[in-house]
């Protein structure tokens, strides 16, 4: 039987308290400093008490979450210092910002916690230490203290009755949007007798009053089903195998499902509808034949879906994302701290403080970090006409037309009037991209993907199978034609497609797969976040001759590949490339100054290319083109031959070099005296 656990003492008492965080006190009568920045004005206050560096150990091994993020941001140094000295003194301060004074006094926003040496006034922590020790504050709206913090708390989200009615009340006014039900009604309409949908979904029992009796039941494509998004983590129980099909199709054992699947029946069941569909119990998964065929239809399992359940929070598939008041309450002990607060009148309050880099996600945004780091949830998100995300802070909404969100305030007993987002000042963390497909362009797609993490690296394109097929059916609409899919890129956009390189701001190269997933002109073949190429150019210097790569299944067009190539016309000079600085020398490797040498930026850390004694290796750069701006820059692919094979090359990185009009540069980096050639890469 189905029921929400009774909820305990509320959560705004469930914040941390104990000895040593009780020593922190927010008193504003200490010595400010003021600044002025412009027209702001703000103070600093410093509160500082001392105690030895053996006490401040104790305190982080009992729990003290002030303490723990201390102790844990100081160096090796540091507690190697600390254990052969543990009676040194160490200042604890508790730095406090505030606006500065209007009627109704300071306006508190946070603190910065740090400890240093007493003696010598030495930091213990580390950067990144520095960085997690930064505190927002919130009062309770009738504590004393919030005539002077003006915050007001936001807690872990607490599932109950009240949410699945907010989460109908939000599918009631998707019913009335003509945009989503026209999406509704195409994607199930138009497959009819044609594309199947999912081949097997669960069958729920009804009742929530009784244990759920689950099973495995065919498809007629005519079931009103929801989709679950989520991430299986490191967990690979109860999948379907040959094995276990026949006894699932009479019931699965439900007290053995891990418990994000267990969330998703209940939340099913609790919205009214009877079948639910999940990969890895609905995909025979040791079955290699079908496996390809339900992968070749995810994308339209997503779009047929009545609405698609995100376990956004839940990094693996036992985690569960339904959060019932006893894991809130539990979530509050570890991320928040209740510290007294000395007002200006001398009435002591209390004020909780919350990290800015927490357990959790901060709270004025909602918790997606699982779900939007993994690589295949994207197309699911993407593709779904209508979503809800259950992030441990906060309910959040998706369809064709409206976003909207739901956070826990204790005591609510009727829906909020504001449930949808319409002023965007309001929803600084909704991306459009990630709900509107029409904003969504393919060099977006690869960029937002590329960022994302897969478990199976073979798995690159399958990942992002059901994207491409949808962008074939809108490049069919809009150009009149199918253009061909090749490994990640399209064949009417692809001369600028080849031109991507590594974000260097988000990774750096990784050893290349040793199992061939795509082409070396592919994206797909090499693991990290890519950028492509978007200002103003002029592909001109480049002609693409021929192209073709061979599937791994002819009836999977969208999916994997085990060979390709592309030939091209196009101008060549051989360049001395230092990997390592990421820049090309030149010719005999001292032809620029180093200011000026050209970008050569790596794909991967391929570590068949011979390197001399200098570290440097010689290289052919290929033209793509130039930019269309103020300043010609040239651009384009760094090679290397393949032994043995005269005119076949491969990919390694990408070039671009910015010629200014005071470059200093000892000879020209240009390609005009270069003839053209023609070669094959693969």
């Amino acid at each position: 039987m189905e029921s929400f656990p009774e909820e305990g003492q509320p959560l705004s008492l469930s914040r941390h308290t104990c000895v040593h965080c009780q020593k922190f006190v927010v008193d504003l009568k200490t010595s400010p400093t003021a600044y002025v920045k412009g027209a702001q004005k703000w103070t600093q206050f410093r509160n500082t008490f001392q105690c030895t560096a053996a006490e401040l150990f104790q305190a982080s091994r009992e729990a003290c979450p002030i303490f723990e993020r201390l102790v844990a941001g100081c160096s090796h140094d540091v507690l190697s210092c600390i254990a052969n000295d543990c009676h040194r003194s160490v200042d604890v301060r508790l730095d406090l910002t505030s606006v500065s004074p209007e009627k109704t006094g300071f306006d508190v926003k946070g603190a910065k916690v740090s400890c240093w040496w007493t003696d010598t006034k030495e930091c213990l922590l580390n950067d990144e230490g520095i960085d997690q020790n930064i505190y927002a504050f919130e009062v309770e709206p009738n504590d004393p203290a919030g005539v002077y913090v003006r915050n007001r708390p936001s807690y872990p989200y607490v599932v109950s009755d009240f949410t699945f009615e907010i989460i109908r009340a939000w599918l009631e006014r998707c019913e009335d949007h003509v945009e989503c039900m026209a999406a509704i009604q195409t994607v199930h309409a138009g497959n009819e007798g044609q594309l199947p949908g999912p081949s097997r979904l669960l069958h729920i029992n009804p009742d929530v009053s009784v244990v759920p009796k689950v099973k495995i039941i065919d498809t007629h494509d005519t079931e009103k089903y929801t989709a679950l998004s989520y991430c299986w983590g490191k967990d690979s129980s109860m999948r379907l195998l040959r094995s276990t099909i026949e006894a699932w199709k009479e019931e699965l054992p439900y007290d053995e499902l891990p418990r994000t699947i267990q969330d998703a029946i209940c939340t099913t069941r609790r919205l009214g509808i009877e079948h639910l569909w999940v990969d890895r119990i609905c995909i025979v998964q040791d079955d290699y034949e079908d496996l390809k065929k339900e992968l070749s239809a995810m994308a339209r399992i997503y779009q047929r879906s009545f609405l698609t359940i995100s376990a956004a929070s839940a990094p693996s598939a036992i985690d569960g994302f339904l959060q019932y008041h006893t894991q809130a309450s539990a979530l509050m002990q570890k991320s928040r701290i209740n510290i007294v607060y000395r007002c200006p009148d001398g009435v002591e309050g209390t004020v909780g403080m919350k990290s800015k880099v927490p357990y959790i996600n901060g709270e004025y945004s909602p918790n997606m970090k699982a779900v939007d780091a993994r690589a295949w949830t994207m197309q699911e998100q993407i593709l779904s006409t209508r979503i809800v995300h259950f992030c441990t802070n906060m309910l959040v909404w998706n369809c064709l037309c409206t976003e909207g969100g739901h956070a826990y305030v204790e005591g609510a007993a009727t829906i909020p009037s504001n449930l949808l987002f319409t002023d965007p000042a309001v929803q600084p963390f909704m991306d459009p991209r990630q709900s509107r497909f029409e904003h969504l362009g393919w060099t977006d797609v690869v960029e937002l993907y590329t960022q994302r993490e897969l478990s199976v690296p073979a798995d690159k394109l399958v990942a992002v199978s059901a994207l491409a097929e949808r962008f074939a059916e809108i490049y069919q609409s809009s150009l009149g034609y199918h253009p061909r899919y090749l490994a990640g890129m399209w064949e009417h956009d692809l001369r600028i497609s080849l031109c991507w390189y590594l974000n260097t701001r988000l990774c750096s190269p990784q050893r290349r797969a040793v199992e061939y997933r795509a082409p070396s002109w592919s994206w797909a073949s090499v693991d990290g976040a890519v950028i492509t190429l978007r200002r103003p150019y002029r592909p001109t210097a480049c002609e693409i001759l021929a192209f073709d790569t061979e599937l791994a299944s002819i009836s999977m067009p969208y999916h994997s590949v085990i060979s390709g190539y592309l030939t091209v016309r196009g101008r060549l000079r051989e360049e001395i490339w230092d990997r390592k600085r990421q820049k090309l020398l030149g010719s005999v490797g001292r032809d620029y100054l180093s200011d000026d040498a050209p970008d050569g930026l790596a794909d991967a850390l391929d570590t068949d290319l011979e390197e001399d004694e200098h570290g440097t290796i010689l290289v052919t750069c290929l033209l793509m083109g130039e930019d269309g701006g103020r300043n010609r820059t040239p651009y384009g692919l760094i090679l290397s031959k393949v032994p043995d094979s005269p005119d076949l090359y491969r990919r390694v990185g990408y070039f671009e070099f910015e010629l200014f009009e005071s470059s200093s540069n000892v000879i020209d980096f240009s390609f005009q005296d270069c003839e053209e050639q023609i070669i094959t890469i693969i």
